[in-house]
C-alpha cells in the first residue's frame, strides 16, 4: 500500500496516526493519502459530500478503522521481522490509541441524532 501526503508526494516514514490519518484516495482505490487533522477535518474535503446517515458514517469509521489496523500492523510485522522491539512497543502504543479513538468516534456516531 503507497501512502501519499496531500501535495502528492510518496511518504517514506510511517504517519503519525496522533497528528493525523490515512484516507483513501476517492479517485484511486489502491492510493491512500495521509492528511493532518488540521489539514482536512473528518468529513470534509476527502470525497465525502452531503449529509451522511449513521449507518454510511459508521461503515465511513469502520473502513478508516481498518485501513489505520492494516498499516499498523504492516509495520508491526516488518518491526517484529527486523526484531526491533522499541519499535514493537511504539506500535502497540498507537495501536491502543486507535482503538480507544474509534470506540469514542463510534460511540459519538451511535449516541447522535440521525442527520
Amino acid at each position: 500500500m503507497k501512502i501519499y501526503d496531500t501535495s502528492g508526494n510518496e511518504l517514506t516514514e510511517r504517519p503519525n496516526y496522533e497528528k493525523g490519518r490515512i484516507l483513501q484516495d476517492p479517485n484511486d482505490p489502491d492510493r491512500y493519502i495521509y492528511t493532518t487533522w488540521e489539514e482536512v477535518p473528518a468529513g470534509e474535503g476527502n470525497g465525502e459530500s452531503g449529509k451522511k446517515s449513521k449507518t454510511e458514517k459508521l461503515e465511513d469509521l469502520d473502513a478508516q478503522y481498518d485501513a489505520d489496523k492494516a498499516e499498523i500492523l504492516r509495520y508491526f510485522s516488518e518491526a517484529q521481522f527486523a526484531g526491533d522491539a522499541e519499535l514493537m512497543e511504539e506500535l502497540r502504543a498507537e495501536m491502543e490509541a486507535i482503538d480507544a479513538k474509534y470506540i469514542e468516534d463510534r460511540r459519538a456516531i451511535e449516541e447522535g441524532s440521525e442527520e
